[in-house]
């Protein structure tokens, strides 16, 4: 049996097809950057039933200020993984440099041992510049990071992470982390 996975992200590039709503998914294969890169990780035993972007989760809980909203939408996501009848969710969430959403999302990553969080220092262009091989000390900055890549398309993201090697090792922690993360949860839960 193969484990069912529910996935999220912030836009195409991090969750490709998933980002956009039923009926158009069939014309597109992409599954972003997170997708690919779990695959890489564990390569079978599991399949993307389902996903939706970050903006269209939705928001449970009362509350006000950034802890509560990142909480609300992550309690969002575990609701639509259940309705889903998914097994596992990837979750994936640009920091934007901001040490406090840092915080609260590795908060709620440590709190569900059956999630691969990704907490995405600052955000996921980073990650395939770094994959790519483009290292800057002291990390990409958001903007400096997305002008480095320019207007690359989620597949030629895709090809990058496809094609890396597993060297040059990932520098950053919360990558490191995640990849862990990714392989521990999809194979564990088989």
């Amino acid at each position: 049996m193969s484990l069912k996975v529910f996935l999220v992200g912030e836009g195409q590039h991090d969750i490709g097809r998933w980002e956009t709503d039923e009926p158009y998914r069939a014309k597109k294969t992409e599954n972003g950057v997170l997708g690919t890169l779990a695959h890489r990780q564990a390569p079978s035993g599991w399949q993307i039933h389902d996903g939706c972007a970050y903006r269209r989760l939705p928001v449970l809980g009362v509350g006000r200020g950034l802890e509560e909203g990142e909480r609300k939408r992550f309690a969002g996501a575990l609701q639509r993984t259940r309705e889903a009848e998914c097994d596992v969710l990837i979750y994936g969430r640009d920091t934007d440099g901001s040490e406090e959403r840092a915080a609260v999302l590795t908060t709620l990553r440590d709190a569900h041992s059956h999630v691969a969080l990704a907490v995405v220092e600052p955000c996921i262009e980073g990650w395939v510049l770094e994959l790519r091989g483009d290292r800057k000390k002291g990390g990409w900055s958001k903007v400096g990071a997305q002008e480095a890549l320019g207007s690359l398309s989620t597949a030629q993201m895709e090809a990058i992470v496809a094609d890396w090697d597993g060297k040059p090792e990932p520098l950053s922690n919360d990558l490191k982390r995640w990849l862990d993360d990714v392989k521990r949860v999809l194979s564990s839960e088989a």
